[in-house]
């Protein structure tokens, strides 16, 4: 028997009229999930489904987080910030970390030191 999909997936874009994205070229180690929803939010697809999203992006020359300014259908507007490392790169400042960790040893674990008198 086939699934039936009962409650289906409901967007977020379904209910947003203008999305304005920006990011800084300066922050570009973290502007990985900005760059990601600008591709996607402007991508064919997405604009099949949701005709009426008006979706603008800028690349901003000087040093200020990634951003991303929503206006909803019922004229409220919201800004989020979006700056983040990727999940590929968490991964990888965790694993130094504990590289780094594992390389530097605690007092508590340290042979005790006897001083001579």
């Amino acid at each position: 028997m086939p699934p039936y999909n009962l409650v289906p997936k409901l967007s977020i874009f379904g209910a947003v009229k203008r999305m304005h994205i920006s990011y800084s070229n300066r922050r570009l180690n973290t502007a990985d999930i900005a760059r990601r929803l600008v591709v996607y939010a402007t991508g064919k697809e997405l604009k099949l489904k949701y005709p009426l999203l008006n979706v603008t992006w800028e690349i901003l020359d000087y040093d200020t987080p990634a951003n991303v300014q929503v206006e909803y259908l019922n004229g409220k507007t919201e800004r989020f910030l979006i700056e983040g490392y990727s999940k590929s790169e968490q991964e990888k400042i965790i694993n130094d970390w504990q590289f780094e960790s594992d390389l530097v040893p605690y007092p508590e674990t340290l042979a005790p030191k006897l001083e001579k008198k």
